[in-house]
C-alpha cells in the first residue's frame, strides 16, 4: 500500500516504477500516451464483457457465452505439422466435464499442474459430439476475479499489449493504492449527485454491476468537461487581464450615418449584436466576442460597422477569411459599403494584393497573421472562427498590443454546446433576416428519381434562368473500396457536361484549383456565364451568388445535418425561392435526412446531428476524429451545462490542481487546437 503522504509523487511518477513494467514496456506504453502511473489509471476500457454469470457444465449449450469454474486434468501438449502447439485438458465441475483447447501457450501445462483450480470464460462449441471451449479466457482461482466471472474491462490492444496484460497491471495498481483524495469540493459534487473520484476510478475499470459503471462514467465525464471549462475560464481571465492602451470613442453620429446609407434596415438581432460590440470596444480590456448567425444573417455588415468605428478611432482593422474566395467576396462587400465614404479597403491574398498603403481596412486570409501587421491594429475580425487553428491563435496573442477580436461563424451550434466550445468568448446570436424567413424547400431524391430531377432542373433553367450548384463529397474518384460509389466532382463534371446537361454551360470548382482559376470560375458563375457549377463543399463557406436557386447534393448521407443546412443556405439568397435536392443511394440514411425537409432551424439540426451521428460531425465530415475527450462527448449536453456553471463559480485555486496542470493539460490543448 502506498503511504498517503507519498501519493501525489507516486501518481505522477514514470510508469516504469510499477511491477511488471520494464523499460521496453514503458517505451511502448508511451505510444498509448501512457507515461505516468496517473496516465495508466486513466486509460479507460472501451467496453465491458459481462462474464458475471457462473454456469454449471451440465447447463451448457452450444453457442452459450459462459463462465465456468472447476479444475483441469488429463493435460496434453501436442504439436502440429506446421509447428504450432496445442494445449488440451479435461475441465470438470461437480456436474460434468468438457474439453478445452488453447493454442501456442505451452506454459499453461506447467501452470495447470501446479494449480488445477481455474475459471474459464468463452463460447461453447461442439466437436465430435462433445462440448468444447476453444481459447477461452482463463483465470486461476482468486478473489476478486478480474478476467472471468464479472464485468470484464476490455481495453484497446496493440501488438505490444493485450487487454489481459493491461487489465492485470491496472488491477495490481488499484490494489496498491490507498483511497485517492477528491480534486473537487463537495459544493460541486453534491448538486450533481456525483460519486467520489476514488470510487469512480475503481468502478470505471472493475464495476460490480452496470449501475456502478454508469455512475463512474458520469463522474469522470463531468471531470473531463469541467477541466476543459476551467482551462477556458483561465484563458478568458488571461485575455481580460490584457489591457488596451486605447478605449474606443463611440462617434455615434458618424456610425449612424453609415447605417442610414445601407440599402436595408438592420434587423433587431443585428442592432443588439452591434450594441454589444460597441460596449465591448469602449472597455479597457480587449474584446473577444463571437457573432454566430445563419448563412446570410448579416454578420459581415455588423463586422464592417465595427471596422468603420475602428477607423474613426484612428486604428486599423484586419478581416481574415479561411479562403481566398471568401476574402475576395468580403473585399467586394466592404468596398461597396465604404465607397460612398471615400474610403478604400486593401485586399491581400497569396494570389493578389490590391494595396492602399494608408488603408485602415485590410482584408485577406488567416495567413495575414504571419505577415507584418499595422502597428496601430485595433480590431481583428476572424471569419469562420472554427477554422482558426491553434497556431493562428498563438500568433494573434503575440501581437505587441492585443487587439480587439470579433469572430464570425455560420456553423449552427446548440447554445449549451457553445458554452463549452467557446467558453472564453462572449457570444451574440443573429437571427435570419426577414427575407430569409421562407426556408429553402428540400427534397430527398432516391436514385430511381434522378432522371425526373434532372428534367425538372433543366425546366427551371429554361423557364426562370435559374443557376444550380452540384455538390460532391470528393474531388476525384477514390481508390478506397468503401468510396467507389461516392460521386466525385471531376467525374460528375465530365458526365454532366457530356450527357444530360450537354446543352448547358457547366463549370467546376474545388480546393485543388489555383486561386486565379477559382476566382475565374466564380466570376463566370456570378455573371451568369455558367448555368451549373459542380463543386466540392468549398462553396459551403461564405460564397454568395444571389441568382443561384437550386442546390443538388450528391451522396447526402455522407454529410452532417448542420453541414447540409449550411450548403443549402447558399441558394435562395436573392428574390427567388431556393430548392435543395438531396441525392442518396442508401435508404438507411433517409430517416436522418428527412429532418432537413421539415426543420429549418440550424441550431436544432445541429442538436439532432449530435444525437444521431455524434461529435465528429459537428462541423461535418472534415472534423471527424479531432475530439480528445476520453469518456465525455459533446452529446452530454446536461453535463456540459452543469460543468459550465461549476467552472464559472469555481475558486481560482482549482485551476492550479495537479489534475489540470499535468494529466489533462496536453489532452485539452489538443482539443482546443482541434476546435
Amino acid at each position: 500500500m502506498i503511504p498517503a503522504s507519498a501519493l501525489i509523487q507516486f501518481l505522477f511518477s514514470p510508469v516504469i516504477i510499477l511491477p511488471g513494467v520494464g523499460p521496453q514496456s514503458a517505451a511502448k506504453l508511451k505510444n498509448l500516451e501512457i507515461t505516468t502511473v496517473f496516465d495508466l489509471l486513466h486509460y479507460y476500457p472501451f467496453r465491458h464483457d459481462d462474464l458475471s454469470h457462473l454456469t454449471q457444465v451440465v447447463s451448457l449449450r452450444e453457442g452459450d457465452q459462459a463462465t465456468v469454474c472447476g479444475s483441469c486434468d488429463q493435460l496434453l501438449l501436442l504439436r502440429t505439422k506446421t509447428g504450432r502447439t496445442l494445449q488440451k485438458c479435461r475441465f470438470s465441475d461437480v456436474t460434468g466435464s468438457l474439453s478445452v483447447t488453447w493454442f501456442n501457450q505451452p506454459f499453461l501445462i506447467t501452470q495447470l499442474r501446479r494449480q488445477p483450480q481455474i475459471c474459464l470464460s468463452g463460447t461453447v462449441t461442439r466437436y465430435h459430439g462433445q462440448l468444447n471451449l476453444v481459447s477461452p479466457e482463463y483465470e486461476f482461482t482468486r478473489h476478486p476475479r478480474i478476467h472471468t466471472g464479472r464485468l470484464v474491462p476490455i481495453y484497446h490492444e496493440t501488438k505490444a499489449f493485450s487487454s489481459k496484460w493491461l487489465r492485470s497491471r491496472l488491477a495490481a495498481l488499484l490494489d496498491r493504492l490507498p483511497p485517492l483524495p477528491d480534486w473537487l469540493p463537495p459544493d460541486i459534487l453534491t448538486p450533481q449527485s456525483l460519486i467520489a473520484y476514488d470510487q469512480a476510478l475503481r468502478a470505471i475499470h472493475f464495476p460490480d454491476n452496470q449501475d456502478q459503471f454508469i455512475a463512474a462514467s458520469r463522474r469522470l465525464k463531468f471531470d473531463e468537461l469541467l477541466a476543459f471549462q476551467l482551462l477556458a475560464q483561465k484563458r478568458r481571465r488571461t485575455w481580460l487581464s490584457k489591457h488596451l492602451s486605447y478605449r474606443f470613442k463611440p462617434f455615434p453620429q458618424k456610425t449612424k450615418a453609415l447605417i442610414r446609407q445601407l440599402p436595408f434596415t438592420l434587423s433587431l438581432s443585428q442592432q443588439s449584436a452591434l450594441q454589444a460590440i460597441l460596449t465591448d470596444l469602449s472597455q479597457a480590456t480587449a474584446m473577444n466576442r463571437l457573432l454566430q448567425g445563419e448563412v446570410g444573417s448579416g454578420k459581415t455588415v455588423v463586422a464592417a460597422i465595427a471596422m468603420y468605428l475602428t477607423h474613426l478611432n484612428g486604428l486599423a482593422s484586419v478581416l481574415m477569411a479561411p479562403t481566398d474566395i471568401l476574402a475576395r467576396q468580403h473585399y467586394a462587400t466592404i468596398k461597396q459599403l465604404l465607397t460612398p465614404l471615400s474610403l478604400k479597403p486593401s485586399l491581400q491574398t497569396q494570389a493578389l494584393t490590391l494595396s492602399h498603403p494608408q488603408s485602415h481596412f485590410i482584408i485577406g486570409t488567416h495567413a495575414l497573421l504571419f505577415r507584418p501587421l499595422p502597428p496601430n491594429l485595433g480590431l481583428v475580425v476572424i471569419d469562420e472562427q472554427h477554422r482558426f487553428g491553434v497556431h493562428q491563435r498563438t500568433a494573434l496573442l503575440k501581437q505587441p498590443t492585443l487587439p480587439n477580436v470579433l469572430s464570425l461563424t455560420a456553423t449552427p451550434i446548440p447554445r449549451t454546446l457553445a458554452l463549452t466550445i467557446y467558453a472564453e468568448l462572449a457570444i451574440s446570436y443573429l437571427k435570419p433576416l426577414p427575407h430569409q424567413q421562407t426556408p429553402v424547400k428540400t427534397w430527398l431524391v432516391p436514385e430511381a428519381k434522378r432522371p425526373a430531377a434532372y428534367t425538372w432542373i433543366k425546366q427551371q433553367i429554361d423557364r426562370h434562368q435559374d443557376q444550380v450548384f452540384f455538390v460532391c463529397p470528393l474531388i476525384a474518384d477514390s481508390p478506397q473500396p468503401q468510396l467507389d460509389q461516392v460521386k466525385a466532382a471531376e467525374t460528375t463534371f465530365d458526365q454532366l457536361r457530356r450527357t444530360v446537361f450537354k446543352d448547358y454551360r457547366v463549370g467546376l470548382l474545388h480546393s485543388r484549383l489555383k486561386a486565379p482559376a477559382k476566382a475565374a470560375v466564380l466570376t463566370a458563375f456570378r455573371h451568369h456565364q455558367l448555368d451549373l457549377l459542380v463543386s466540392t463543399p468549398v462553396i459551403e463557406v461564405g460564397i454568395d451568388i444571389p441568382n443561384a436557386t437550386i442546390m443538388v447534393i450528391e451522396a447526402a448521407e455522407r454529410f452532417g445535418l448542420a453541414q447540409l443546412h449550411q450548403l443549402r443556405g447558399r441558394v435562395g439568397r436573392g428574390t427567388k425561392p431556393g430548392y435543395c435536392l438531396l441525392f442518396t443511394t442508401t435508404a438507411k440514411a433517409n430517416q436522418r435526412l428527412t429532418y432537413l425537409t421539415t426543420v429549418a432551424d440550424g441550431n436544432r439540426l445541429a442538436t439532432l446531428d449530435l444525437k444521431l451521428r455524434g461529435q465528429g460531425d459537428l462541423y461535418g465530415t472534415r472534423q471527424s476524429g479531432h475530439i480528445a475527450f476520453r469518456l465525455a462527448s459533446f452529446q452530454d449536453l446536461e453535463l456540459i451545462q452543469a460543468a459550465h456553471q461549476a467552472a464559472v463559480a469555481a475558486p481560482d485555486q482549482l485551476l492550479s490542481h495537479p489534475y489540470l496542470t499535468t494529466h489533462f493539460h496536453s489532452q485539452l490543448e489538443k482539443l482546443n487546437g482541434a476546435i
